[in-house]
């Protein structure tokens, strides 16, 4: 199994980071446009893509301005069982975003741990913009 960890500061409030990464608008403005989320432990945040990928993650820890918890429970790829961690805290420039997936399966029929680390880097990139600027880099279909 491997880890990966990344992290970023944002200028923007942790709320507002919270909110782009746990509401269904804001996942849509850097991630994919087509996003089914509540904002309550247990429930499922739901990200489908054009080529049929759905990705289905139960949030397992959330507090706003704070953290996203999510074990992934359905992936077209090796990223069932894995957890996706959003953990936030402010600074004097926004806020410092440190995301992990972790327990992250080697595949041969899925991503590689090398192209979920790029495709990561590409999509918290957009986060970024999205939350700088206005303008992300979603997928959108």
């Amino acid at each position: 199994m491997s880890d990966i960890v990344q992290e970023l500061t944002i200028e923007a409030t942790p709320e507002n980071v919270f909110h782009a990464l746990a509401l269904p608008d804001g996942i849509a403005g850097w991630w994919s446009n087509h996003v089914t989320a509540e904002l309550k432990v247990g429930s499922l945040t739901e990200v489908r893509f054009e080529n049929g990928g759905v990705f289905k993650m139960e949030i397992t820890d959330l507090e706003v301005g704070k953290k996203v918890h999510w074990r992934v429970r359905h992936s077209p790829h090796n990223w069932e069982g894995s957890t996706i961690t959003w953990d936030l805290t402010p600074t004097s420039k926004g806020t410092r975003l440190l995301f992990g997936q972790h327990d992250l399966m080697p595949s041969d029929t899925g991503y590689s741990i090398e192209e979920t680390r790029a495709g990561w880097e590409y999509f918290l990139e957009s986060l970024k913009s999205y939350l700088e600027t206005g303008k992300g880099t979603p997928y959108v279909y």
